[in-house]
């Protein structure tokens, strides 16, 4: 146990010893650092200074941790060695007071078996002196062989005390064999113990010492890859300053050149949109001409559709004229065969004013649809208004010629007798 606290103690100092020696040396460098900081030097040579101190900085800050780290382990396993020596000791206490527990019962007994061995003995001694006493005196008076021999009474304390001082003897070399097989088990596990620590202590440290190799390396290779990365982004910063000198230049010349492009589309907008405006009066002056003209077809549709229903007057007039003579000469001739003629031929004559009537009705009413859809503006030009009134006109024409035409060929189918 000695040893084992011995090299915590000499463990904890050294740790202490380095944690002054690292704050000695922040302290160093945080003077160098205010000298550099006072002191006037071109950009590079400090950008460099400052990457080396921050570098150092950094390793004493995380040996600086490290070390707190091992203060803690340091002082975890310091308690938990108090825990295991106390847990330990807490065992050998109980075992000592069961051992004397037990070994207190065995010299009771050993006592016990003592005092009745000398009962038996004194029992036995007086038995014998009895006898002796009576071979010579012949008489049992102890009392008087305890006056006359008082160096035996002595003798037989004597004896009992050297029995008991045996007995105590024996009992203290048992105690002493088994304080020795106790202390001599015990050391053996400190020692073990104190062994297996060392042979860790010595891993733990050449596993530090390899570690904080490995952490140089490692740091001084970031150290250069933070050197480049820092030439490598101060060369892309003017990089890309230019770029965004470019880019500014280049937004300024198209801004100026989208204002010349609004101008001039501002400018052609509205040029067009007064286009669209003679266009527009264009159109209603159009519009007015066509409702104009579409009055005066409307006019002259009237007229022609008053012209057919004088016609149609005209020839009803002459089919009830027909009709008439027709009368009058089926009256005259005879009832035969000449009825029959002049019925097919009144009758044909009426189908065929029917079938005119008919067809005028039609193209009436075709005129008037299709006047009325030539009355919208801008889509009915003056030729094809004539070419209406040349479609229409002849067609009525050419109806009241073939109505008349009938009404003269029907008497003549009517055949003629001189019998009149």
């Amino acid at each position: 146990m000695a040893r084992g606290c011995s090299n915590f103690e000499s463990y904890s100092m050294c740790k202490e010893h380095v944690l002054e020696h690292a704050r000695q040396k922040l302290c160093q460098k945080e003077q160098e650092l205010d000298i550099i900081r006072r002191g006037q030097r071109p950009p590079e040579d400090k950008a460099g200074q400052i990457a080396e101190l921050s570098y150092n900085m950094i390793m004493e800050v995380t040996a600086l941790t490290q070390l707190t780290d091992w203060e803690e382990e340091t002082l975890d396993l310091k308690k938990q060695i108090r825990k295991e020596v106390q847990e330990e000791y807490e065992a050998l206490v109980q075992a000592l007071f069961v051992t004397c527990l037990h070994i207190k019962k065995l010299d009771e007994n050993q006592l016990n078996l003592i005092q009745k061995v000398c009962e038996l003995i004194g029992e036995k001694g007086l038995t014998i002196r009895k006898k002796g006493l009576k071979k010579k005196w012949g008489s049992t008076r102890p009392d008087e062989e305890m006056k006359e021999n008082p160096a035996i009474e002595q003798l037989l304390a004597l004896e009992q005390d050297d029995c008991s001082l045996a007995a105590l003897v024996c009992k203290m070399r048992s105690l002493g064999h088994w304080r020795l097989a106790v202390q001599q088990a015990h050391f053996r596990g400190q020692l073990s113990r104190a062994e297996k620590e060392a042979m860790q202590s010595k891993k733990e440290c050449l596993n530090i010492k390899l570690m904080a190799e490995q952490e140089v390396l490692l740091f001084c290779q970031q150290l250069l890859a933070l050197r480049q990365a820092l030439a490598r982004a101060q060369a892309d910063n003017a990089q890309l300053l230019k770029e965004l000198e470019h880019r500014v230049t280049q937004e300024a010349l198209h801004r100026q050149q989208v204002d010349l492009m609004k101008t001039s589309s501002m400018e052609k907008l509205l040029e067009d949109v007064e286009q669209k405006e003679q266009h527009l009066q264009l159109l209603t002056e159009e519009a007015k001409m066509t409702s104009k003209l579409g009055q005066l077809q409307q006019s002259r549709l009237a007229h022609e559709r008053s012209m057919e229903l004088d016609a149609f007057q005209w020839m009803e007039e002459l089919q009830s004229q027909l009709s008439d003579t027709e009368r009058s000469s089926a009256q005259r001739s005879s009832p035969g065969g000449l009825i029959s003629l002049a019925h097919y031929s009144l009758s044909s004559a009426s189908t065929s004013s029917r079938y005119s009537q008919q067809h005028l009705l039609k193209t009436h009413l075709m005129g008037s649809k299709i006047t009325r859809r030539i009355q919208r503006p801008k889509t009915v030009p003056i030729k094809h208004k004539k070419r209406i009134d040349h479609v229409f006109l002849p067609n009525v024409a050419e109806n009241v010629q073939l109505s008349g035409f009938q009404v003269k060929m029907a008497p003549s189918r009517i055949p003629f007798r001189p019998d009149w």
